[in-house]
């Protein structure tokens, strides 16, 4: 039962339904959610997405167009000062990921890689841009 929590999700129960299923709570400048179940993916997924989206974060925000796993984004500066985006494929089978970042170069086979172009990652693989 929420004190200081907002209550975001309630149970559809007849004896839980008095109770929270996932809550945010401030404290100072931060907050936090609280989850009293498990979600399906696309719920989880859903819910920490517009938590995230809320959030005062510097730099690049997160979209709804960002990937999921099995693909994992991270970004990163080289020596030279280029930006940086690692593509990881976390599965046995081949992922497809929308680079949303500057033209660049596929440092792996050093073909080029547009804004808006879909990269094809085998599985198990990554792909490395500079731009």
């Amino acid at each position: 039962i929420c004190d200081t929590a907002k209550p975001l999700f309630s149970y559809e129960h007849p004896a839980w339904n008095r109770y929270c299923a996932v809550a945010k709570n401030q404290y100072g400048n931060g907050s936090t959610l609280y989850f009293a179940t498990m979600f399906d993916d696309t719920l989880l997924e859903k819910i920490l997405v517009d938590y995230i989206k809320e959030l005062p974060i510097t730099g690049k925000k997160l979209t709804s167009q960002a990937p999921v796993f099995p693909v994992i984004l991270r970004r990163g500066q080289n020596e030279y000062g280029k930006d940086i985006c690692y593509y990881f494929n976390y599965s046995d089978s081949e992922q497809t990921v929308t680079h949303r970042d500057k033209t660049g170069i596929n440092l792996l086979n050093n073909s080029p890689v547009t804004s808006g172009e879909v990269l094809r990652i085998s599985a198990w693989d990554l792909i490395i841009v500079e731009m």
